[in-house]
């Protein structure tokens, strides 16, 4: 598994846990979608999106 497609899947995941905790009311489960968050903002946001870090 390529580090792109991992964390496409992590944050895949973020997105369920954040509509299962929604849907059924269990709020939290949003702290870890904001670990999970935070973890793609730092780790992941560079292997998602490569042209951003050209612009910075």
């Amino acid at each position: 598994m390529n580090s792109k497609t991992r964390w496409t899947f992590i944050a895949f995941i973020t997105f369920a846990i954040f509509i299962i905790a929604i849907i059924s009311k269990w709020y939290w489960l949003n702290i870890f979608v904001i670990i999970l968050g935070l973890l793609i903002d730092r780790k992941g946001t560079s292997v998602l999106f490569p042209n951003n870090k050209k612009r910075k």
